[in-house]
């Protein structure tokens, strides 16, 4: 029996994702030889958007090493399409998973070795923007979201467009650029960046075109950076602009490294903030300097941040503090 050790660090990405390291951890392999064991769990780092919610339709990697010459429908070669899971896992809202994972799949077999691809099947879209406005896609149910989601039932007021969303898939980006699944389980974590996967409305046409942006890594490669996020001594901040709040939570951190790009976090209202999960390697920390809102306001901050870099290890989590120097406020044109 392998010897059970765990870090409390990985609570951070939630109670389920540590169980699930610690069941793998602590139990005797039963994967046949030649066979590899995969988990998929799903996070999100934060985006300027309510609500992001999605139906995933299907999941599956690319590749392989069975020597196929089969051509699959993106053009790409290799031994087609392996399938991890193809039933809808229901609505799963994105804006929640900053500080948590949802398992997508858990225990799934194929063989081992080395993958080019993993792809998401996106069937349905829905996202509520500061404002309140409701974009979905044309497919979308939305009797069954307003079931999951509860309270006040969302109606949408423009289109969502997703190209590629069904079709062939959304490619998740590997650091490496693709995968190894080894004899026994490999856990992924896939990071759906809300912040970088949402843009905005095309004018006032009322469509609005998402392109997703989904990396992924082995779990036992990924750590992460968090901290507080605070206001200067003395700095008397606008609790509102427009018509909007103004607090700690529009303040969106953001680390960079040179290979895996920008990554954007997410900050409470009490302060703390997390950006995860995160490749291994140094990162310099930065920040969104505007934050805007539906109604044409715009908060600009100014911030400090200590260390401006930090090394980010496997299974750890490196520590910030950014200090907000100044908060701005510009009112929409026309407003006060």
């Amino acid at each position: 029996m392998p010897q059970c050790t765990s870090r409390r660090t990985w609570v951070m990405f939630s109670v389920a994702l540590s169980l699930a390291a610690v069941v793998s951890a602590c139990s005797e392999s039963t994967t046949p030889n030649g066979q590899a064991e995969v988990s998929i769990m799903l996070t999100d780092a934060a985006g300027d958007v309510n609500e992001a919610w999605v139906n995933i339709g299907g999941i599956y990697l690319q590749g392989g090493t069975c020597g196929s010459d089969e051509t699959d429908e993106d053009g790409s070669e290799g031994c087609g399409r392996t399938w991890l899971r193809d039933t809808p896992t229901g609505w799963i809202e994105l804006t929640g998973l900053s500080i948590e994972v949802h398992p997508l799949i858990e225990g799934v077999q194929v063989p081992a070795g080395s993958y080019s691809q993993l792809r998401f099947l996106i069937d349905e879209g829905v996202i509520v923007t500061e404002g309140g406005s409701v974009f979905a896609t044309p497919a979308a149910d939305m009797d069954a979201l307003n079931d999951a989601r509860g309270g006040e039932p969302l109606v949408p007021t423009g289109a969502l467009h997703c190209p590629s969303c069904n079709s062939s898939g959304l490619k998740v980006k590997f650091h490496d650029g693709f995968i190894v699944l080894d004899d026994g389980e490999t856990i992924v974590v896939a990071d759906f960046d809300v912040g970088q996967s949402f843009g905005r409305e095309r004018g006032n046409s009322g469509r609005w075109v998402m392109h997703p942006l989904i990396r992924a890594s082995r779990m036992a490669l990924v750590g992460g950076i968090a901290g507080t996020v605070s206001f200067a001594e003395g700095l008397e901040p606008p609790t509102t602009c427009g018509d909007n709040t103004v607090g700690l939570s529009n303040f969106m951190p953001i680390a960079v490294d040179a290979d895996a790009g920008l990554w954007s976090g997410r900050t409470s209202s009490d302060g703390s903030f997390s950006i995860q999960p995160l490749l291994p390697g140094t990162y310099d920390l930065s920040y969104e300097q505007e934050a805007d809102f539906e109604d044409g306001s715009l908060v600009t901050f100014g911030a400090i941040v200590d260390p401006g870099s930090v090394d980010v290890e496997a299974g750890l989590v490196a520590t910030a503090s950014y200090t907000i120097e100044t908060v701005e406020c510009t009112p929409p044109s026309g407003g006060s």
